[in-house]
């Protein structure tokens, strides 16, 4: 593949430089020639750019002739076109190893451009290789760095992905008009479009870590929109009320959208399944007309400080999975989350100002994880036996809650119970029946007075922890029926005596006993193999 270099304008590279030409074109001449590779080429050559591009035609079964691997090898920067028959071409494939390894060896930098075609079909196509962010900043020398800013309206409206992290400049001048995904990571844009753009195939907008952008744009142009990703657009104020019209949106991520105060007051989003607001501390509310969506699956606002009161009809959306509530300001739950019977995660960690449940929380019975850590309240509604599918009950640093239900042990597929830090002065007996628990936290429950003999029924627990519990002087005698204890935490408690059923803890690892005025005589019962912390003692 000769290239007529005598023909490019004068160099950026230096004459010192090891590199002969900026730019290596890769294309498959059957798909591009004349087309894509000639526009990415003129713009190229616009700017000074040093671009070897091949206009030579090879014949089939004919290999990659050696002046081509020469000038990969003398190229700083290489930007390969796929396109759908980018990868039958045995020439073009030759050329992206070639690429690869030196890529590889860190003495080309990739950039690769999607045109017409998917980039997941061509990854099918060409396998998994290591690609570099497209159209990039790059620094070409020349005696002293020059940025390459690439002119959009320079691409061609066939072009359906493109990526341009740490895009430096406050807006673009224009985008393909058949564009699918756009992603612009980390960009100085402070408005990516002005007034209504038709964009009918874009499906992706990604600008994450935009921290210039002020407002979103206008989307009623953008109706096949599938994905909204504005993370992290810390200085993000306002968002367009067409965003509440995107009929296919599945995806709106906001988190961290500091400046952000509002939402759009019509949600007509009826195929929306995630809404993130995590940590958008001026976010105060959700519109009611969020009740209506059908298909809304996650639901996250922790870190919303300001966020004071859920719609009272939360309930209608059945298809909710996750509630993540954590860091709010709310007051109570709503009846109507009863209503949410395919809820799974319900996070409610330091809503402070919670200090009841609803009463009829047990119809909640595909609940798996609940987060109550850091609340206010007392106790648990007595419907709690219901959560039959419950695995993760959190009430660690709860100082009033003081009663645990009797009929706690229903709660047969439980593995992580945390009480740390609770008033409790017992544990009902029934914890027995909790036949898959294997950590039970509860450190510095100061009130704990002693642990029912029951609790030794449990095969499964394989964390004891007991640190700070400075009422408890004796463990039950059965302890050594526990016999997938692994961690056993005494640190800080009363305990002088061991029981002689210890030594059956084959299992056990570590021992604590920190703190603790334990016996001499007590350790001749603990297993051999385990690892004991007496410091303080």
């Amino acid at each position: 593949m000769a290239s007529s270099s005598s023909s490019f304008p004068s160099s950026s590279i230096s004459s010192t430089s090891k590199w002969t030409y900026d730019v290596f074109l890769s294309f498959s001449g059957e798909d591009t020639r004349n087309t894509a590779t000639d526009f990415i080429y003129y713009a190229l050559v616009e700017k000074g750019i040093n671009t070897f591009k091949d206009d030579q035609k090879l014949e089939k079964g004919k290999t990659i002739k050696p002046e081509l691997l020469r000038a990969i090898k003398e190229s700083k920067f290489a930007i390969v076109i796929l396109l759908e028959n980018y990868a039958f071409s045995t020439w073009c494939l030759d050329e992206l190893v070639e690429i690869i390894d030196c890529e590889t060896k860190k003495e080309i930098t990739v950039f690769p451009i999607f045109y017409n075609v998917d980039p997941s079909d061509v990854r099918k196509q060409i396998g998994t290789f290591s690609l570099v962010k497209l159209f990039r900043p790059v620094s070409i020398i020349n005696n002293h760095s020059v940025s390459l800013q690439l002119d959009t309206s320079h691409l061609p409206n066939g072009l359906s992905y493109l990526e341009c992290n740490d895009y430096p400049l406050k807006s673009l001048h224009s985008l393909p008009a058949g564009l699918g995904e756009l992603r612009l990571l980390r960009s100085k844009l402070k408005l990516l479009w002005v007034g209504m753009k038709i964009f009918e195939n874009l499906k992706s907008i990604n600008m994450d870590g935009s921290l210039e952008l002020i407002i979103s744009p206008d989307f009623n142009g953008v109706p096949n929109l599938e994905e909204l990703i504005l993370a992290r657009c810390s200085n993000l104020r306002r968002l367009h009320p067409s965003i509440g019209k995107l009929k296919k949106l599945k995806l709106l991520d906001l988190k961290g959208c500091l400046e952000l105060t509002s939402l759009p007051e019509k949600f007509e989003m009826e195929s929306l399944v995630t809404l993130n607001l995590t940590h958008c501390l001026k976010v105060k509310k959700i519109p009611d007309t969020i009740c209506s969506l059908t298909s809304l699956n996650n639901l996250y606002l922790s870190g919303c400080s300001k966020f004071d009161k859920l719609p009272e009809d939360l309930g209608n959306i059945v298809s909710l999975k996750k509630l993540h509530l954590s860091g709010t300001t709310i007051k109570e739950l709503s009846s109507s989350i009863e209503c949410l019977i395919g809820l799974t995660s319900l996070h409610l960690r330091d809503c402070k100002k919670i200090d009841k449940l609803p009463k009829d929380l047990g119809n909640v019975v595909s609940l798996e994880m609940l987060d109550l850590s850091g609340t206010t309240i007392t106790e648990l509604p007595l419907s709690i036996e219901f959560l039959i599918g419950l695995g993760r009950l959190h009430l660690d640093g709860c100082p009033k809650f003081v009663n645990l239900p009797k009929n706690l042990g229903n709660l047969k597929h439980l593995n992580w119970l945390c009480l740390q830090g609770t008033a409790i002065a017992v544990l009902p007996s029934s914890i027995e029946c909790m036949a898959a628990l294997k950590y039970l936290k509860l450190e510095d429950c100061k009130n704990l007075v002693f642990l029912p003999s029951t609790i030794c029924n449990l095969k499964k627990v394989e964390c004891l922890d007991l640190i700070g519990c400075s009422q408890i002087a004796n463990l039950p005698e059965n302890l050594g029926n526990m016999e997938s204890l692994k961690w056993l935490f005494l640190g800080e408690t009363a305990i002088k005596e061991l029981p002689s059923s210890t030594i059956h803890l084959e299992k056990v690892w570590r021992v604590s006993f920190k703190g603790c005025h334990l016996s001499s005589s007590s350790l001749t019962s603990m297993p051999r193999s385990c690892e004991i912390d007496l410091s303080d003692c």
